[in-house]
């Protein structure tokens, strides 16, 4: 019997162990008022925006004045940055960040 799977499937409830379903996703909180799992999408969507952010500044010398690109790379680079920015709000109806349609980098 492995101790972390036990714990993953058990509370206790101020009386008595009880059983609980394993944790649905990474972002869930045993909330023991009502003996359920929660979640936020807005926790989901922190991580989200973290790793937007650092997709963003992977690129961010595609777009500076001297960058070794043509104007038309530029532009598919702009456009994938948008694109970036996007991800928030194309992405509202997700339990984690796995679930994210990520834009495609040219």
């Amino acid at each position: 019997n492995n101790p972390s799977e036990w714990v993953d499937t058990h509370y206790w409830d101020g009386s008595e162990w009880k059983t609980r379903d394993p944790r649905p996703n990474d972002y869930s909180t045993w909330d023991p008022e009502t003996s359920s799992w929660t979640w936020s999408v807005e926790d989901v969507m922190v991580d989200v925006r973290l790793m937007r952010d650092r997709l963003l500044r992977l690129s961010d010398w595609t777009q500076i004045p001297d960058a070794p690109l043509s104007e038309d790379d530029k532009m598919l680079w702009a456009i994938y940055r948008q694109d970036l920015r996007d991800v928030p709000q194309n992405n509202t109806n997700i339990n984690s960040v796995d679930d994210v349609v990520w834009p495609t980098a040219p």
